[in-house]
């Protein structure tokens, strides 16, 4: 195949993909997206028994009843709860039906994984062929020399750490980049305009994932963090882009040369990527720019996993995944997911370090996917305090992040648990604020929330706060295992 018709092909894969998203996956109910759900994983099922050995031969020995499937209670950890508000099968929502039954016992014939097992078992997992010592040496030369336009036969290759440090690969053939740029474009771009848009996109690394958006029709432009910020700035500012995407991090540097006036830039949507949003920064974003909504796309190795809708919420992507809901109280779960869209890099019953919260009642938008009212970050973000009694209580980062969101004067902050009966506070104060009375209110507030969870005396200590602009934004972090 030429050059010119591979690029046709590939143009013609996005258009497609787009309209499929923009105008034809609506479901009008939790059925009709069930029903399509247990269709896509059959096909895909089918595919990963003839291209993918690992996922093969556990089927092979699961139905011929020589072994039972991977309980996905292992991955789970000590005294965690599974599916429906604690029951043993993993949850679904949806209403019960034959149908029902009939997904949730096809996905339970297939293996749970995380990434050591993904790592571990890449060669035969994959259904490429492809070397992970070989893709994990492209993946780390692409990362060093910032060049990231290298690929395996075609086949787009990423390295991964997320918050958890532990080192991953992605890839993605150029069908599967025409599907993620189409259905990227169809959920970011604003109604009623999909032509002559400027997209910039702040990540820690670029990818031909990322570059595939680029067209006559919509101009994308990446920007690498790791390029001085001056230099980034200056670039955004000539480039005045229609759609802004940057981690939250990044954003808030955007944000505070927009109100210096360093840069002035009005895009009509912004979107936060590969951190959590939390609502200190969601409100600084909105007071800045002037938005009423700060959209997020929700994306990792394992994919597109949800996106914001028109009227603030974030849905999650059940139009090409499952996500089984692994609950650790009556409206947070850990998400489990199986990708039925994927081909390239089998993503089964992948279980996430991620805690969401589910947002109560139906969206305005209509769209029967699971709405998540907020995304907590990593269960290694819920803080496990113990007080000087030894009495013991599980405080999640929201709580404190809501706790440090009702405190005067916090510009910046970071919270560290590295050991049972204390937390380590990084503050900035805000302009013109004394660090003392900062200080002070953050520890009045910190003490309302403690003592709601019957917490005695603890040690808080306070440090000044600095980023590392290398590695993703944690507020709020346990860097000890309970």
């Amino acid at each position: 195949m030429s050059g010119f018709t591979e690029q046709l092909a590939f143009k013609l894969g996005v258009v497609r993909h787009f309209a499929r998203v923009r105008w034809g996956a609506r479901y009008r109910d939790v059925a009709a997206l069930r029903k399509a759900q247990l269709a896509g994983l059959r096909r895909q099922v089918r595919f990963w028994e003839e291209n993918s050995p690992y996922i093969a031969e556990h089927l092979r020995v699961t139905q011929s009843g020589c072994g039972a499937a991977s309980d996905i209670e292992s991955l789970a950890g000590s005294g965690a709860k599974l599916g429906s508000r604690g029951s043993a099968v993993p949850a679904f929502i949806v209403e019960n039906s034959a149908q029902d039954a009939a997904l949730r016992e096809l996905v339970e014939t297939l293996p749970v994984m995380d990434k050591p097992t993904m790592m571990d078992h890449f060669n035969e997992l994959n259904t490429a062929g492809l070397d992970r010592d070989t893709a994990l040496e492209v993946a780390i030369r692409s990362e060093k020399d910032r060049d990231f336009s290298a690929d395996m036969d075609g086949i787009s290759v990423g390295l991964s750490s997320g918050t958890s440090g532990h080192r991953g690969l992605f890839v993605v053939s150029k069908a599967e980049r025409a599907e993620w740029a189409g259905t990227i474009l169809a959920l970011a771009l604003p109604k009623g305009k999909i032509l002559g848009h400027k997209i910039a996109l702040f990540l820690r690394a670029g990818n031909q994932l990322y570059d595939s958006i680029g067209s006559r029709a919509v101009h994308f432009e990446y920007f690498d963090i790791y390029k001085p910020l001056t230099e980034n700035l200056a670039a955004l500012n000539a480039l005045q882009p229609t759609i802004l995407v940057a981690p939250p991090s990044v954003l808030r540097d955007i944000a505070a040369a927009q109100e210096a006036g360093t840069i002035s830039v009005a895009p009509q949507k912004i979107f936060t990527a590969a951190e959590v949003l939390e609502p200190i920064d969601e409100r600084y974003f909105k007071r800045v720019f002037k938005h009423d909504i700060i959209h997020q796309i929700y994306q990792c190795t394992e994919g597109l996993l949800g996106v914001t809708c028109q009227y603030g919420t974030m849905h999650l992507n059940e139009d090409a995944a499952i996500f089984e809901k692994q609950y650790v109280d009556s409206h947070r779960f850990i998400p489990i997911v199986t990708d039925y869209r994927r081909t390239t890099q089998p993503i089964v019953r992948y279980r996430l370090g991620d805690i969401l919260v589910e947002k109560q009642g139906k969206c305005l938008c209509g769209n029967p996917a699971t709405a998540i009212d907020r995304i907590e970050g990593r269960s290694g973000d819920t803080l496990e305090l113990t007080d000087a009694d030894d009495y013991s209580a599980t405080i999640y980062a929201d709580m404190v992040s809501r706790a440090m969101l009702y405190a005067d004067g916090v510009e910046e902050y970071r919270i560290v648990q590295r050991e049972p009966g204390a937390i380590d506070v990084y503050l900035r104060p805000q302009s013109g604020v004394a660090r003392l009375v900062c200080e002070d209110s953050v520890h009045t507030e910190l003490t309302v929330l403690l003592n709601r969870f019957n917490l005695g005396q603890l040690t808080i200590n306070y440090h000044t706060y600095t980023r590392d602009t290398s590695a993703k934004m944690r507020r709020v972090e346990r860097a000890f295992l309970s």
